[in-house]
């Protein structure tokens, strides 16, 4: 056998070793609870938006990636995993609540402003990414800057709101 293939199969015995010498001295029961408990909430998020339920699947499956790397004797990565919990947590509640900025966000793989304020200040807030994310027809009004154009707009996104 080669070297590598020779020290690729000591590394793989060593983490059996502690693979399994951390599941004999650990009970891991409240792990898998808890886990459990993440699966629900995912389940609820996702059936009341189920746009939202992509970032909870990326929850659970990085819980998971995370237990095995912490069972595995790999605690920076296991802590890096939780980091990536932390910010798909945080991007869920906040995109349940914000689905203009979701929507910003999923259709143009950018970061959505939060100060709605300004744009409103600005002359060309019913011509900008939050309404054509929305209605893509105001795409046709850019060409007229008439004030019936901005009436129709408002009443767009009055409906939309």
């Amino acid at each position: 056998m080669s070297y590598t293939k020779n020290t690729l199969i000591a590394l793989i015995e060593n983490n059996n070793k502690i693979q399994s010498t951390t599941l004999d001295d650990n009970d891991l029961t409240h792990i898998l609870e808890a886990l459990n408990s993440i699966m629900e909430v995912g389940e609820i998020f996702s059936s009341s938006d189920s746009e939202i339920g992509f970032y909870w699947n990326e929850i659970v499956s990085e819980v998971i990636a995370v237990i095995h790397a912490s069972i595995s004797g790999y605690n920076r990565l296991a802590l890096s995993g939780l980091r990536n919990i932390i910010e798909l947590a945080c991007h869920s509640f906040y995109f349940f609540d914000h689905k203009i900025e979701f929507n910003i966000t999923k259709n143009e793989d950018s970061k959505a402003s939060k100060y709605v304020s300004a744009l409103i200040r600005d002359d060309s807030f019913y011509m900008t990414k939050y309404i054509t994310s929305f209605n893509n027809g105001s795409e046709k009004l850019k060409k007229r800057k008439t004030l019936s154009a901005h009436f129709y707009l408002l009443n767009i996104q009055h409906y939309v709101m």
